[in-house]
C-alpha cells in the first residue's frame, strides 16, 4: 500500500483496493477464479504482486 501511495499520493482508498485486487497473482496459488472464497479457497484474490498492482494503479 505504501508503494502504491508513493507512486500516486492522490489515489483514493478505493483505487488502492482495486489495484491490489487486479494485481493479485492467482496463478501462484493454483486458483481457478478471483476470489476463491466461494470454492472454499483460502487465498482470496491471490498473492500480492507489487509490480502488477502498481501497473494497475498507474494504468500501464
Amino acid at each position: 500500500m505504501a508503494l502504491l501511495l508513493s507512486a500516486k499520493p492522490q489515489a483514493t482508498p478505493e483505487e488502492i483496493r482495486q489495484a491490489l485486487e487486479q494485481g493479485a497473482n492467482a496463478r501462484l496459488t493454483g486458483q481457478a477464479a478471483k476470489p476463491d472464497y466461494a470454492a472454499g479457497g483460502q487465498y482470496g484474490y491471490g498473492l500480492v504482486d507489487a509490480k502488477a498492482s502498481l501497473d494497475a494503479l498507474l494504468g500501464r
